[in-house]
């Protein structure tokens, strides 16, 4: 059979149909013999034809497949950037266009073995039942460019085990149910069929996960899912020339999840899905086209259960930002060997030169990393004294605690004549103190009480406390900079006789107890006994005003945080991230530092946490419904080792 492409300027090519023409047959390059299936795997019969030697805008070419055909993909030489649309035709007419993009920003880092230096688009599902198939070139001017139409037949042995599959258990807390390579008929023999493939590689751990849709259509049914897998990782292998599939994990419209390439779904397997980023990160793609269609409900629920779950193998923190540095890739947005903060579940837009995974899926990672939160938070298992422990407290006193912090009591359910509005933990981490915006204190646990200003009456309010180093004092801030100090907390002096442009909000003590910080909302920065000055943002305008602060390990330096997240660092403060970039539905109120190390974690009104650097994620608030808004957070450090 034959069909008739019109390629550019009038120009008339003849390509030979699909019908009986193998790949190896094809006008185009051959690549590997497909090796023989297993009966416990899919038989992915896959036909290549050569369309035109130099296709541009306008050439369209209509190929009759001869046989059943439900997928389709395109490729052409060179890293070029290229849509091709293609549509199928059925007893019920012709379908829609679908476009393919052909992005070289898909796939493995440049100094991979997998890298080639073809571009591949697809593959997209037509559907059953096809007849005829028309490609058109939308953008671009590709050169040799091919179709690749594929039939999967799967096994019913096959069809069977997926569908159990996806309704089984997970095999480790958390893990949600995941659809195996076995399970959906994947051939192993495929993984070592082009030179330098046949072996996982692996990264040290995984810090990162990155989005991306497969760009395909959204209609098909929960039974044709296992089919579109095993498309793509024929498509993937034998096409694109790659050791496997790319993607780490595929999610369907239904909320299927399927193991993509082979390695373990527990270890850092390095995929090809994100151009210099691939090493560490972990790719999750949504099968479909989000560009004018949201995930549906059943696909979000299981990606978020899905990260949830391999986020927490590793530790990330699901709402943090990570430092990777990029890899070789030429359509990465970063040059090779910068250092790149990232959210640490990003879209591959986020990193290289494309629009996956579409406005609407990308529309929803904001609200993704919470909901991972909440999953995460859901599940924390027993706590790790190693990683130490994080106290928040609400305005009514309520104390909520989260890994080796201990609960000791609470204000909360009981009458307070003044709202609290911050705490400190002693150092033991055996106790903690909570004080009101009349000066009022609340001892527990190991915390000793050594006076108080409840009763007296106040020019101004107070709006945060300090301990010194031993626990046997601690200071009390007023908005005006007034210093209260009792046991052995030493008065180094206040900002009580200072005329200030913002109020303080804050206060960080000294490592040895002899000293202390005040904040401003405006940034100014007030250092008193042996606290050092190391800077300000006093004097210049911010987005959103100041909260509260924390000082490093050493002394040396000190971090403050806006309402919006954003940070601010000075002295040997490193600066790991901020949510500055971003819109938070609710403000932060503390920064909490990470226990020997430089890195931080972000508290909000509602108890998320947002975990930058080092920070270890130990639990937050983001499953509670809160009765009242958290007001501060206190680091319960690890013992020392």
């Amino acid at each position: 059979m034959k069909a008739l492409a019109r390629a550019g300027a009038g120009t008339i090519v003849l390509v030979a149909g699909l019908a009986g023409v193998p790949r190896a047959a094809s006008a185009a390059p051959a690549g590997p013999a497909v090796p023989a299936m297993a009966a416990t795997t899919a038989v992915v019969q896959s036909h290549q034809v050569h369309l035109a030697a130099r296709a541009v805008a306008g050439t369209v070419a209509t190929v009759a497949p001869g046989g059943d055909v439900e997928s389709l993909g395109a490729l052409w030489d060179g890293a070029v950037t290229g849509t091709v649309e293609v549509r199928a035709h059925t007893a019920a007419g012709w379908s829609g266009w679908e476009a393919m993009e052909g992005n070289p920003a898909e796939g493995p880092d440049d100094n991979s073995p997998e890298h080639h230096t073809t571009t591949g688009a697809g593959p997209i599902w037509v559907g059953h039942g096809t007849d005829l198939v028309q490609v058109q070139v939308t953008a671009g001017s590709l050169r040799n460019l091919r179709l690749d139409a594929m039939h999967v037949a799967l096994p019913a042995t096959v069809a069977a085990t997926v569908s159990a599959a996806a309704h089984a258990a997970g095999t480790s807390p958390g893990e949600p149910a995941i659809i195996s390579r076995a399970a959906w008929g994947a051939d192993e023999s495929w993984r070592s069929a082009n030179p330098g493939c046949g072996t996982p590689a692996y990264a040290s751990s995984v810090r990162n996960a990155i989005i991306h849709h497969t760009d395909n259509a959204n209609a098909y049914s929960p039974a044709d899912s296992a089919a579109m897998v095993q498309a793509i990782y024929h498509f993937h292998v034998f096409t694109n020339g790659w050791c496997d599939v790319g993607y780490n994990f595929l999610v369907d419209r239904y909320g299927q999840i399927f193991e993509g390439r082979a390695g373990g779904i527990t270890s850092a397997v390095i995929g090809a899905h994100a151009g210099g980023f691939n090493t560490g990160s972990t790719g999750v793609a949504l099968i479909g086209e989000f560009s004018d269609a949201a995930p549906t409900p059943a696909m979000y629920t299981a990606l978020h259960h899905l990260l949830a779950w391999k986020l927490a193998l590793s530790g990330v923190q699901p709402s943090g930002k990570v430092t990777v540095v990029a890899g070789e890739f030429a359509e990465s947005r970063y040059p090779a060997g910068t250092p790149v903060t990232l959210w640490t579940i990003s879209a591959h837009r986020d990193v290289d030169q494309t629009a996956c995974p579409g406005d609407l899926a990308y529309s929803e990672v904001a609200s993704l990393r919470t909901d991972v939160q909440r999953d995460m938070a859901a599940a924390v298992g027993p706590p790790s004294p190693a990683q130490g422990g994080l106290q928040m407290v609400a305005d009514d006193g309520g104390v909520l605690s989260f890994g080796a912090a201990p609960f000791l009591g609470s204000m909360g359910g009981r009458a307070l004549s003044a709202p609290i509005v911050a705490s400190a933990e002693t150092p033991s981490g055996r106790g903690y103190w909570l004080v009101a915006a009349d000066g009022g204190i609340f001892a527990y646990g190991d915390a000793g009480f050594y006076g108080s200003m409840g009763g007296t009456r106040l020019t101004q309010p107070v709006v945060g406390m300090a301990a010194t180093a031993d626990a046997k004092g601690y200071w009390l801030v007023a908005a005006d900079g007034g210093i209260f100090a009792f046991g052995d907390a030493g008065f180094g002096g206040s900002a009580g006789g200072l005329r200030l442009v913002s109020p303080v909000v804050g206060m960080a003590p000294s490592v040895d107890g002899r000293g202390y910080w005040l904040v401003a909302a405006d940034g100014g920065i007030f250092a008193y006994g042996d606290a050092g000055f190391y800077g300000s943002i006093g004097g210049r305008p911010l987005n959103r005003p100041v909260t509260a602060m924390a000082a490093t390990a050493d002394g040396r330096g000190y971090w403050f945080v806006a309402t919006d997240g954003g940070v601010f660092a000075y002295g040997d403060a490193a600066f790991a991230g901020s949510t500055g970039d971003v819109s938070l539905p609710a403000k932060v109120v503390a920064i909490v530092a990470a226990p020997g190390a430089n890195g931080y974690t972000l508290v909000d009104q509602r108890g998320l946490v947002y975990g930058f650097g080092a920070a270890p994620f130990v639990g937050s608030a983001a499953n509670l419904a809160l009765a009242r808004p958290v007001v501060g957070a206190t680091l319960v450090a690890p013992p020392a080792s």
